[in-house]
This record gives structure tokens, C-alpha cells and sequence, in this order.
């Protein structure tokens, strides 16, 4: 398996393919209410893990950066109400939380409160592997502690 920093080459993140394939994504307006949840889950962590890599964000001036910033923003909104099922695997409610709270996505958090109480009772009822809940309250603690103007920003234009 390519490790994560190897995976993010150099020469593969580009804002324009960053772009397009984001775009791509949401152009996929009516195909995204088929996606499954586990699908939704693994696309923001992926996008997110992209977007917050050091490599790819020196890259970026700020104008560039705030526009990605938007468009993962849009992405969230997009396919984050897919998220709200009754049963979803361990891995990929503490991905989607983290890709949350790593990107501190917070216009949507009833998403993320589902998420997190989701979680909480699989926790209680059956065992759920210790990297899933350690991920789960990294962005559990991570989610409160985020104040941004952008957020408040992109928050206002969907509202």
C-alpha cells in the first residue's frame, strides 16, 4: 500500500485537477442523492485529506485557497445530509466526523451531532476498534474549538 505522503505527489495535486474533480462531483447533481453513505463518508475524507495536506495548501495563495475552501465547503453541504442514516459503519461516521473537523465544516452540525450519537451508541452496544473512537473525539474536540469568519461567510450564502 502507497503511504498517504506518497499518494499526494507533487505532481499530482494541482489546484485545476483539485478543481475538476470536485466539479465533476457536484455536477453530479441528481446521481448524488445514489451515492451510499459509505461513498458520501470517503469522499470528504479524501477531499478534505487533500485539501488540508501541507503540500497542497503551499501551493495556493489565499484567494486560491478560500475558493477550494468553498468549493469543499459546497461538498459538504452537498453529499453531508447522505450521512444521515440510521446505521453506518464505525469507520466511516469517525472519517466524516474528522473530514468535518479538520476542514471546520460547521454550517451543518446537526450532521455531525448525528454522527457522534451514531456513534456513541455503537460504542456502548458492541466493541468499535480504539482508532475509530480516538479519531471520533479528535474531532469532537476539534469541531468546538473552531471560530472563522469564512465559515460564518459561506454559512450566510446557504442559508
Amino acid at each position: 500500500a502507497l503511504s498517504h505522503s506518497r499518494w499526494i505527489s507533487r505532481d499530482f495535486i494541482r489546484l485545476e485537477i483539485y478543481q475538476k474533480l470536485m466539479s465533476r462531483i457536484m455536477d453530479f447533481n441528481d446521481h448524488v442523492k445514489l451515492f451510499k453513505p459509505e461513498s458520501a463518508s470517503a469522499i470528504l475524507w479524501s477531499m478534505t485529506t487533500i485539501f488540508e495536506s501541507p503540500h497542497y495548501q503551499q501551493r495556493l495563495d489565499e484567494k486560491d485557497l478560500g475558493q477550494v475552501r468553498r468549493l469543499l465547503f459546497d461538498l459538504f453541504h452537498k453529499i453531508g445530509p447522505l450521512l444521515l442514516v440510521e446505521k453506518l459503519d464505525s469507520l466511516d461516521s469517525s472519517r466524516a466526523m474528522w473530514a468535518m473537523s479538520k476542514a471546520a465544516y460547521t454550517l451543518d452540525t446537526g450532521i455531525f451531532d448525528h454522527l457522534a450519537s451514531k456513534l456513541g451508541d455503537q460504542i456502548q452496544s458492541r466493541e468499535v476498534p480504539v482508532q475509530h473512537v480516538a479519531q471520533s473525539l479528535w474531532a469532537c474536540a476539534k469541531i468546538s474549538s473552531w471560530e472563522d469568519p469564512l465559515v460564518d461567510q459561506i454559512g450566510r450564502a446557504h442559508v
